[in-house]
């Protein structure tokens, strides 16, 4: 069984946050932008660096919490 893989050439993420902060602090991640005030999206090219940008979305988005 071969693995799915998506068409297309580029892979949209979006995430939304619970806090205005959090999206604040995401999209300090180079590439990364803000969709609305919760939300924070990036264009990827490959899975893998969607899935590593959706990881780096979340962890910059926990520094909203400190402080």
């Amino acid at each position: 069984v071969k693995p799915w893989t998506p068409r297309g050439k580029k892979l949209d993420c979006l995430i939304e946050f619970n806090r205005q902060e959090h999206a604040d602090f995401a999209c300090r991640m180079p590439g990364a932008r803000k969709d609305s005030a919760y939300g924070v999206t990036f264009e990827a090219t490959t899975t893998e660096e969607l899935h590593r940008a959706a990881r780096m979305l979340m962890a910059l988005a926990s520094l909203g919490e400190q402080g």
